[in-house]
């Protein structure tokens, strides 16, 4: 619970009415219509400046598995039923590759360049594992 906005002391202020009216958790459309203003105005501007600064036009957009599958859905336009049944591993790097007008032209796994991130039947996580 102490991660809630409730206890953040920039809320602090609030009434508990206020309170009540805070959501209690994020749907994938609260987390689209978070992120796909920046993805236009952010990542789409960055890659564009970087583009033209000569630079490669790689950018490393690191993000929990819920954020991940709203970008997957924003940049794809899967549907809603497919995008549900979408599991995304963790540490399981995946690349977009876009046209000049920042429309997607292909995006795959970093391992397997022949495996598309929404066609992906990946079940297992690609954590670390430390041997001592």
């Amino acid at each position: 619970m102490a991660g809630h906005p409730r206890f953040d002391k920039l809320y602090e202020s609030f009434a508990e009415s206020e309170h009540k009216q805070m959501p209690r958790g994020e749907s994938l459309k609260m987390v689209r219509e978070r992120i796909t203003p920046y993805w236009h105005e952010e990542v789409c501007n960055t890659l564009r400046n970087l583009k033209k600064e000569g630079k490669d036009g790689t950018v490393l957009y690191v993000a929990h598995e819920h954020v991940l599958r709203g970008m997957v859905q924003t940049l794809t336009g899967i549907d809603n039923t497919a995008i549900l049944s979408l599991r995304i591993p963790n540490a399981a790097p995946f690349i977009f590759e876009f046209d000049e007008n920042m429309q997607p032209i292909r995006n795959y796994y970093l391992d397997n360049e022949n495996v598309s991130v929404t066609e992906s039947t990946k079940k297992e996580s690609k954590e670390t594992v430390l041997k001592l």
